[in-house]
C-alpha cells in the first residue's frame, strides 16, 4: 500500500509540474511519449553605434525658394557631420518634401513648405555628442535620435537563444524526473517571439566638452519551444 501512494504522489507531481512548464504528449502502441517546453533566455550588452536622422524645414513664398534654402541648408548639415568624423558611406537621405501651404479657407496657396532628412550612423559612442551638434550647429531644425545599437547584436541574441534553450532544457528534464522518465533527443524545436534591445542602465556620457551621449546597458530577450522525446 505504501509503495502504490507513493506512485500516486510521483505521478500528481508529474503532471502538476507538466501543466506549469509544459506539455506531456503520448504518441503511438509502445508508450513512448514526448514533453513540450517552453524557455526564456537574456543576454546584455553595451550599445557601441549611434542612429540619428538630422533634418531641415523651410518656408517660402515660391516653390524653389523652399527647395533651394532646404537644399543649401541640408548641404551644410551633410559637411557638418563629415567633418565631425561620419564617413559618407554612413550618410543616407531619409526623406525630402515639398508641398504647398494655405490659407485657412483651404484652396489660397500662400507659400511653400520643404524638408529634407538624412540618416546618419555613428560608429563610435564617443562620438556620438559631437556629431548632433556638429548638425545642430549646422542648421538641422529636426533631429531624432539617438537609437543606441550594438554593432554585434546578433552574436548578443544568440547567446538569449542559447540560454533559452537551456532554461528549456532545465524544464524538460524536471519534468521528466518526477514523471520517473529518462529525456531523450529533440523531437522539434522552434524559435518564439523576441524582444528587441531595451536600455536598462547608463554607462558614463561620452564626451564632456559634447551633448552627453550614455550608451548604458541593453538586454535582449528570446524564446524557444522544444519537444524531447521521453524514455
Amino acid at each position: 500500500m505504501k509503495s502504490a501512494a507513493t506512485s500516486l504522489v510521483v505521478i500528481a507531481i508529474a503532471l502538476a509540474i507538466g501543466f506549469a512548464a509544459g506539455r506531456l504528449e503520448h504518441r503511438g502502441s509502445s508508450g513512448s511519449r514526448t514533453v513540450t517546453v517552453s524557455g526564456d533566455g537574456k543576454a546584455t550588452s553595451v550599445p557601441d553605434e549611434a542612429d540619428f536622422s538630422f533634418g531641415v524645414m523651410n518656408q517660402a513664398k515660391s516653390a524653389s525658394e523652399a527647395s533651394t534654402a532646404t537644399s543649401e541648408d541640408i548641404s551644410r548639415i551633410i559637411a557638418a557631420v563629415k567633418n565631425a568624423g561620419v564617413a559618407e558611406a554612413d550618410i543616407q537621405t531619409a526623406q525630402v518634401s515639398l508641398y504647398p501651404t494655405t490659407a485657412p479657407n483651404g484652396s489660397t496657396v500662400t507659400g511653400y513648405t520643404a524638408s529634407n532628412t538624412v540618416s546618419v550612423k555613428v560608429h563610435t559612442i564617443a562620438n556620438a555628442g559631437a556629431v548632433l551638434d556638429a548638425a545642430t550647429n549646422a542648421g538641422a531644425n529636426q533631429v531624432n535620435g539617438p537609437t543606441l545599437v550594438s554593432s554585434k547584436q546578433n552574436e548578443v541574441y544568440a547567446t538569449a537563444l542559447a540560454a533559452a534553450y537551456a532554461d528549456a532544457k532545465a524544464r524538460a528534464q524536471a519534468i521528466a524526473v518526477a514523471s520517473g522518465r529518462s529525456l531523450g533527443a529533440i523531437r522539434a524545436a522552434s524559435e518564439q517571439s523576441s524582444s528587441g534591445p531595451v536600455a536598462f542602465s547608463a554607462a558614463k556620457a561620452a564626451d564632456s566638452a559634447a551633448t552627453p551621449i550614455e550608451a548604458g546597458t541593453t538586454e535582449i530577450d528570446a524564446q524557444v519551444s522544444v519537444t524531447f522525446d521521453l524514455h
